[in-house]
């Protein structure tokens, strides 16, 4: 009787290690299978999405690039501007009229070199910076009506 005791506990024994072995293996392999396809998965799910978030990226640094040339050539336009507004002269009606007295003045010594003999070359001079100086008052007197118009 003691050796079908030992015969049944050794069977025990060996079916408890082979059910042992068997649930290590189910485990490992559902393991390995649930694993893998949790991987597949998340590849085919995030996949789409990591490619639509470089998109989104690449499109990111291309706007940021537009807007960085943007705002360069704003910079310059602005600079450009300061430059333009530094160099401008704001003329008055009194400036020209002063100018149209100039004008004036000039045109009067002209009149007067000209008939005295060994002065033709200032009355030339004269007749010259005359001439000049009316189409300065021309000009001058367009620019500050237009400004007028422009401020109405």
């Amino acid at each position: 009787m003691q050796n079908e005791i030992v015969i049944t506990l050794s069977l025990y024994v060996l079916g408890a290690a082979l059910l042992g072995y068997s649930l290590f293996r189910a485990i490992t392999t559902a393991h390995r299978r649930g694993f893998n396809a949790g991987t597949a998965l998340a590849a085919k799910v995030h996949e789409p999405l990591m490619q639509a978030q470089q998109r989104a990226t690449t499109a990111a640094w291309c706007r940021l690039d537009m807007m960085s040339e943007e705002l360069e050539r704003d910079r310059l336009l602005i600079a450009q501007l300061q430059t333009d507004q530094a160099m401008a002269v704001t003329v008055s009606p009194q400036d020209i009229g002063l100018m149209i007295q100039v004008a004036n003045t000039v045109e009067l010594a002209e009149r007067t070199w000209a008939p005295i003999k060994g002065a033709s070359p200032m009355a030339r001079k004269a007749r010259t910076l005359h001439g000049k100086l009316e189409a300065l008052n021309s000009r001058l007197t367009a620019a500050a009506t237009q400004a007028a118009r422009e401020a109405a």
